[in-house]
């Protein structure tokens, strides 16, 4: 399905939110705000926006949820314009049928261009029991002293390329990408920070899950994300294991393009707290639950190491008023966020046949296979 269009991509979180509003009002949504402690970086509030359509007690409800990882959600965001604009009256004409779309799920970091939250906490390291649900990592312990120094450039960034080529000579690639990327609970200043508690963003979640599900019978949930995997092209993840009834529905769904955590040659790792199992426990236990995570590749899993690395430092130590900080906040918005107008493209027609493999799916048919 051919729709991408970049105008739907906004610059930055106040326009994107007052788009999503204002597409989402003119098409009859019924339009909720659920308010994060902080502000944005001119002092604006900042929420979580949902807009619900189609019958208030829907049979199947689609979910379509953006911005978990900050800067990612400007992707999410445009993904959504585009839905509200060509897609969603199809979805409606189905009977029962209900959409809740969820803008901005991390308001903080898409607000200041960065991939954590107000409190530093991965998102998608938060979804888990604390304490006792935190798995510990000590693999991230061993390499925190250079993922997180003090300074950065010259021989920080020497030590650090040292450290994890001798860690990837031991353990392998997978081994390093699981250390750094898996989620870790020890450093609350480091990469991948899961918490200490559930942050609000994780208790909304939950929340409206549950409300707006209801007693739908089934329940789709999309997160789109960017960062792994080929540029422009779209990766549908879940962290269910091969064979487990969830994953082979999403394969028969999403065909080639589907694929699990814990396949080792995978796109992601499997990570500790992240959303999946906790938005799955919040559906009724009649009700049917699917949750994947849309993945849309943008640049190699180098280039956004040193840019997370780089804006973690700028948060904890650095100068953002600087232009080294200026270019280091630059770097996150886009290793995200491409400003490249093919890229955008891809993504939103890749998105838009995402919707389309899964009104098939939901309607009995057949995959579609990449």
């Amino acid at each position: 399905m051919q729709t991408g269009s970049p105008r739907f991509f906004s610059p930055d979180y106040v326009t994107a939110r007052s788009r999503f509003l204002d597409f989402a009002d003119a098409a009859g949504g019924r339009l909720f705000a659920f308010p994060i402690a902080g502000k944005g970086p001119s002092g604006e509030l900042l929420t979580i926006d949902v807009a619900s359509f189609g019958p208030s007690e829907p049979e199947t409800v689609l979910f379509l949820d953006s911005g978990l990882h900050g800067p990612e959600g400007f992707a999410g965001s445009a993904v959504q314009l585009q839905f509200i604009t060509h897609q969603m009256a199809g979805v409606l004409a189905a009977p029962g049928t209900g959409i809740v779309i969820i803008h901005a799920s991390n308001p903080y970091g898409m607000a200041h261009w960065e991939r954590s939250n107000g409190n530093n906490v991965d998102l998608n390291r938060n979804f888990c029991d604390h304490p006792d649900g935190q798995i510990p990592n000590p693999a991230y312990r061993e390499l925190n002293r250079y993922i997180n120094p003090e300074e950065i450039g010259g021989a920080a960034d020497d030590e650090c390329r040292e450290a994890m080529r001798a860690f990837a000579a031991r353990h392998g690639l997978q081994g390093l990408q699981s250390a750094i990327a898996s989620g870790q609970y020890e450093f609350p200043k480091g990469l991948y920070y899961g918490g200490n508690r559930a942050e609000e963003s994780n208790l909304h979640l939950r929340q409206i899950a549950r409300i707006f599900t209801g007693s739908a019978r089934r329940a789709v949930w999309i997160d789109f994300h960017t960062g792994l995997g080929e540029s422009g092209e779209v990766s549908l993840i879940t962290d269910m294991p091969a064979g487990s009834p969830l994953y082979e529905r999403i394969r028969r769904w999403y065909g080639n393009l589907a694929e699990s955590t814990s396949e080792m040659d995978g796109t992601s790792t499997v990570t500790n707290g992240s959303l999946d199992l906790a938005i799955l426990g919040q559906f009724p236990k009649t009700c049917e639950g699917t949750l994947v995570t849309a993945e849309f590749g943008t640049f190699g899993t180098s280039r956004i190491f040193w840019a997370l690395r780089a804006r973690n430092w700028l948060r904890h130590y650095g100068n953002a008023g600087t232009d080294t900080g200026r270019a280091i906040i630059q770097e996150s918005f886009e290793v995200f966020n491409p400003p490249d107008g093919g890229w955008r493209t891809r993504v939103l027609n890749n998105a838009a046949s995402v919707v389309e493999m899964t009104l098939k799916g939901l309607a009995g048919e057949p995959g579609v296979k990449a």
